[in-house]
């Protein structure tokens, strides 16, 4: 199956831009998949580096520099034209908002968008401008990261961006109502009432802060979903509660235990000993956030919940950063995990979990997590991070 993606950037009259030193209004960009038309004839092979386009060198060389090979680079095959024709009919499609890491651009968990637009689904990926290492604009243009986000880690600054990007995501819900009533292609093509929300990351946090607050999202998934800078403590101190469905999906590292493990590992071959001992502390410290954060989120969401790790995977699985690495095996913990095998599961579940709580296909994910789902990597757990 072909699928389109059209590039829009979209700005919010109400808002200036604080992220970079800049006057003008906050902007957004997008990138909009949706199923392609089954008449339309194309006759060349579509590649990775095309979402890059016209700076495909750009993307290039960035990966050339940490050491990955061009030729490589060039031949990452997809099925995704941009610009392309949509599929005819009388469809509206249930709509998904992606909001990625932290200096990711938009589109960088491609093997999630297209499993969703390939099961029904339009697939809008928001990028958060000035915070991803470099932005290509549909005129060509490329905006570079704001370099007062390229050093710091302070946590008010982190609450910050979670704000801004929290803003982004409800802008995005209210243009989709113009968009749906007035766009040459997507006119009355998006279901808005059936819109659910992906975050990887620092999108996670963003994600789980605008479903908080706003009742138009109805189903959540979070992919290493640390809610460290958010304000869930705080909601669940305050009496508050979310009966939207949840799916969290957790890297192999989910509880405090086994996040103890892989603070150690990370720096097991540091010279330095002293050095290394005060930076396993300092994660350990973060970590047990982490994990009181799990256990809070557990306790905000009273409505349908669904906590699962995926066993051998690090943080970045849940991107295409494997992939562009060329890398066909991530090791984690003394085990290994298939590439391609960890993205054929983060993609089914968080599917099967749409279809249950967008689609309205009753019991899918239920049925499926509840039951043999034919991958023992993937395990229940509770809101310590243990399987159950």
């Amino acid at each position: 199956m072909r699928i389109g993606r059209m590039v829009k950037v979209l700005s919010d009259s109400n808002r200036k831009e604080v992220v970079s030193n800049s006057e003008e209004k906050r902007k957004i960009i997008i990138s909009v998949f949706y199923p392609v038309d089954d008449n339309w004839n194309i006759d060349r092979q579509a590649f990775y580096i095309d979402l890059y386009n016209p700076q495909e060198q750009r993307f290039i060389d960035e990966w050339k520099n940490s050491g990955v090979d061009e030729g490589y680079i060039r031949s990452i095959e997809t099925n995704i034209y941009t610009d392309a024709p949509m599929k005819k009919g009388n469809y509206s499609y249930p709509v998904v908002i992606y909001s990625p890491g932290f200096t990711c651009d938009r589109d960088s968990s491609i093997f999630t968008i297209k499993k969703l637009v390939e099961e029904g689904y339009i697939v809008i990926t928001l990028g958060h401008i000035y915070e991803t290492e470099f932005t290509v604009m549909p005129s060509g243009e490329i905006v570079e990261m704001s370099n007062e986000l390229r050093d710091f880690n302070s946590p008010n600054m982190w609450r910050n961006l979670i704000s801004i990007r929290k803003q982004d995501i409800i802008f995005l819900m209210d243009e989709l109502n113009y968009i749906n009533k007035e766009d040459e292609v997507f006119k009355s093509k998006l279901d808005i009432s059936s819109i659910g929300v992906i975050g990887f990351s620092l999108g996670s946090q963003a994600c789980f802060e605008a479903a908080a607050d706003d009742s138009r999202i109805k189903a959540v998934a979070l992919f290493e979903g640390c809610l460290h800078n958010t304000r869930v403590s705080e909601r669940v101190a305050a009496g508050e509660n979310s009966y939207t469905p949840h799916l969290l999906i957790k890297r192999h590292a989910s509880s405090q235990k086994l996040r103890i493990d892989e603070c150690h590992s990370w720096y097991e071959d540091m010279e330095d000993r002293e050095e290394a001992e005060k930076r396993i502390k300092e994660s350990i410290e973060q970590a047990s956030i982490i994990t009181k954060t799990q256990k809070d989120l557990y306790e905000y969401v009273k409505g349908y919940k669904s906590f699962v790790k995926l066993s051998h995977s690090e943080h970045m699985t849940f991107s295409d950063m494997p992939v562009l690495e060329n890398r066909e095996y991530e090791e984690c913990l003394g085990g290994r995990l298939s590439i391609d095998r960890a993205h054929n599961i983060i993609s089914e579940v968080t599917v099967r979990f749409f279809n249950e709580f967008l689609h309205g296909n009753t019991k899918e994910y239920e049925n499926f997590i509840n039951m043999e789902t034919g991958y023992s990597e993937l395990s229940v757990i509770n809101a310590d991070g243990e399987v159950i």
